[in-house]
């Protein structure tokens, strides 16, 4: 099991959460505060989804919540979904766009695995 810290926006205030994880099977365990939150996929990334999907009124601040991250199927076979590329309009993704799903970022995010569902498609579009 390896183990995290993620920062999380609840009530407009960042808090510290604890995170493990496990890639075979791929399993997230979240604490926050006193409670514990455990998410189970098919990769990290969809556990990682699974969970944002589970508490829309919280902002995780890192990459896999970015809406133009998504996984190749090669990082969801290869890191269990831990890496996903994050994604620019127009262009073809590269080794150097690779990013750890639970890095820390803040800008341009969403709690709506949907949106980046559809970011993708357009983005797939945009190569042709």
């Amino acid at each position: 099991m390896d183990f995290r810290e993620i920062i999380l926006k609840i009530d407009n205030t960042l808090v510290k959460a604890d995170l493990s994880y496990t890639t075979d099977p791929p399993c997230i365990h979240l604490k926050i505060k006193n409670s514990d939150f455990i998410s189970t996929g098919d990769d990290l990334y969809t556990c990682l989804a699974k969970l944002r999907e589970q508490m829309p009124e919280i902002d995780f601040l890192c990459k896999g919540s970015k809406i133009n991250v998504h996984p190749s199927r090669s990082t969801r076979q290869m890191t269990a979904g831990l890496m996903a590329y994050e994604l620019k309009m127009g262009e073809q993704a590269r080794r150097s766009d690779l990013v750890n799903i639970f890095d820390f970022d803040d800008d341009n995010l969403t709690n709506n695995p949907s949106k980046q569902n559809i970011f993708f498609k357009e983005w797939v579009s945009s190569l042709k």
